[in-house]
């Protein structure tokens, strides 16, 4: 079986949650009622007290984080089932004992496993945790995946890769202890030719990056992120999505110390590749790139998309939570780009789209979520406080519903 990535909820939840970005926001004294009180909320949940485990937003974190971890492992399933055929196996659902994983560790360190005996080891390695760290624990372990994954052999480079990928599922150490040995090579094949290797390996970058600050800074002295962003200019589109599950891990991970010339060079791919049909990683790498004033200018060429999406989510009877507070957190976070242009964009004087921006915020502030419902608060206060005094007067007058005025109220209510 092929490698597996991480959960989209544990890179996800974050975001939705508001840790780790940076909300654009002006002058607070000219929020409307509805932004003071929610700004209110804000500055109240980040104090510290002996309640703290006991506010509505942390249970809230503990039963999303719950829900993550079955998430998770379902998610790994999936993946592992609907990778199969680009091996051509079916392996049967075995369960294998960490001595198993510690014989096959022994074998692989003096020369590479025979193609059952490297599908079983990916198999070992994602079963449990403790077979990572028994892996870990054979002196030397990593030189056999090392080796295999430098080496000429295609078939065993996917094997290896698929196995580290595997291993970087592990924890923080786990991570650190793969970086050291396989940083450059894990960047040297993200140019490679055989598209699964070189997916595989961004895969695993991004997973590690993710797990280890220690890691991040071996990537880092690697230029790793420079890397990505080369290939990412000249890669296919089949390699695309799994460039930027990397790449969004990295800037979450390193998120203050990027420069503005990468950013915007990644905001201006990801704005111009944008489609309805984006996967998660590249409506999340949206939403973080969104938190940088320096991707307002890129970001404008997918606005429109991003507004009828969430527009088309939102009268949805499913719940799309992931998505909507994506795509609410870009909203909210290039509104403010300080000529007006895509505030007039999204909701200009048209009387024709008078009636979907109701509807929109209508169905936003009844949203089942709160998250959803506070991420709105903050479109609408950013929005009344444009610095386009035309901008506000087109908002007050056409996005707003006495209905939606209402909700907005009781949002607040409920928060501050």
């Amino acid at each position: 079986m092929l490698p597996v990535r991480r959960g989209y909820l544990l890179y996800c939840l974050p975001f939705v949650l508001g840790v780790g970005s940076e909300r654009v926001l002006k002058d607070e004294k000219s929020f409307l009622i509805v932004a003071k009180a929610f700004c209110r909320f804000e500055m109240a949940e980040s104090l510290e007290n002996s309640n703290l485990h006991d506010s509505p937003t942390e249970r809230l974190r503990d039963d999303l984080r719950s829900q993550m971890n079955i998430y998770r492992k379902e998610k790994r399933q999936n993946v592992i089932n609907r990778k199969r055929p680009y091996l051509g196996e079916v392996i049967q659902n075995t369960v294998f004992s960490e001595q198993d994983v510690v014989r096959m560790a022994v074998h692989l360190r003096k020369k590479p496993l025979d193609g059952n005996e490297y599908r079983e080891l990916q198999n070992a390695l994602i079963q449990s945790e403790n077979h990572i760290n028994s892996y870990f624990a054979v002196g030397h372990s990593y030189e056999g995946l090392v080796r295999d994954l430098s080496g000429r052999n295609g078939t065993h480079k996917l094997f290896a890769a698929s196995c580290l990928c595997n291993l970087s599922l592990g924890n923080s150490k786990a991570c650190f202890t793969l970086s050291k040995f396989s940083a450059p090579y894990l960047i040297l094949e993200l140019a490679s030719s055989n598209m699964k290797i070189a997916e595989t390996c961004a895969w695993t970058i991004g997973n590690i990056v993710s797990q280890s600050d220690k890691a991040l800074a071996i990537f880092k002295k690697q230029n790793c992120l420079q890397t990505l962003i080369k290939i990412l200019d000249e890669s296919q589109s089949e390699l695309l999505p799994a460039l930027h599950y990397a790449i969004l891990r990295y800037i979450h991970a390193d998120f203050n110390n990027i420069s503005e010339e990468d950013l915007r060079k990644i905001a201006d791919h990801v704005a111009k590749k944008y489609s309805e049909d984006s996967e998660f990683d590249t409506i999340w790498l949206i939403a973080i790139l969104s938190s940088y004033a320096a991707c307002h200018e890129p970001l404008k060429y997918c606005i429109s998309q991003i507004f009828f999406k969430l527009y088309s989510l939102s009268q949805s009877k499913d719940v799309h939570l992931s998505e909507v507070s994506a795509y609410l957190r870009t909203l909210a976070n290039v509104i403010c780009e300080p000529t007006g242009k895509v505030a007039y964009l999204v909701f200009g004087s048209c009387e024709s789209e008078h009636e979907k921006n109701q509807l929109l915020f209508e169905a936003l502030l009844k949203y089942p979520y709160d998250c959803v419902r506070q991420e709105t608060i903050w479109l609408l206060g950013n929005l009344f406080n444009h610095p386009v005094d035309t901008v506000k007067q087109i908002v007050s007058l056409n996005a707003l519903s006495s209905t939606s005025l209402t909700l907005a109220k009781n949002t607040c209510s409920n928060v501050a």
